[in-house]
């Protein structure tokens, strides 16, 4: 939200989509107001009934605070590098307990924690996330998800979340539209 006015300017005129932050109608109205013609959500759909992600996924995100969710590198195998945040887990206390090693020298690396529901193996620090017919440890595996965590509390369809998101978007939409006309002294 803080980089959005900045973007949308340099943008000039092209639309832009809010991505990050976005997981009630609040943070929708706040991308509105900042410039933005819409917002891309995604950890709240993580925490859908309609998600692929595996149900103990879907429970994390529901149970988990800000301060549950890091910034990290490491689940990179196929994709070296990559920052991105999860909700730490076993594999991640393990590697913080270990010295934070670097990538080749990580506890369990190359471990096989499961099994994909094509039979594919999936690895320790692979970027795969735990899927619901995910066999094995799904836990092991990156469990993707934003600081807006803090704000999900229930595993919801689709359909309630956005109706819900577009209704209270609206609410504040007015709301801060009647506070604006009340400053200007037009009501």
């Amino acid at each position: 939200m803080t980089l959005l006015p900045a973007v949308i300017d340099a943008a000039n005129g092209i639309p832009v989509i809010a991505a990050g932050g976005v997981a009630d109608g609040r943070g929708l109205a706040a991308a509105l107001v900042l410039g933005a013609c819409g917002a891309w959500i995604g950890t709240r759909f993580i925490a859908s009934a309609e998600s692929g992600c595996h149900p103990g996924h879907k429970r994390r995100v529901v149970e988990a605070e800000f301060s549950d969710v890091v910034e990290t590198t490491l689940f990179d195998g196929g994709w070296p590098d990559s920052p991105h945040r999860v909700i730490a887990n076993s594999t991640f206390e393990r590697w913080k307990s270990a010295g934070c090693p670097a990538s080749g020298k990580r506890p369990g690396e190359g471990q096989e924690i499961g099994k994909l529901p094509n039979g594919a193996s999936l690895l320790r620090y692979n970027v795969a996330s735990p899927w619901a017919e995910m066999e094995g440890d799904w836990e092991a595996g990156p469990l993707y998800a934003g600081y807006t965590c803090a704000l999900i509390r229930d595993v919801e369809p689709v359909g309630e979340i956005l109706s819900r998101m577009v209704r209270d978007a609206s609410h504040a939409l007015r709301s801060v539209s009647l506070r604006r006309e009340m400053d200007r002294g037009d009501t």
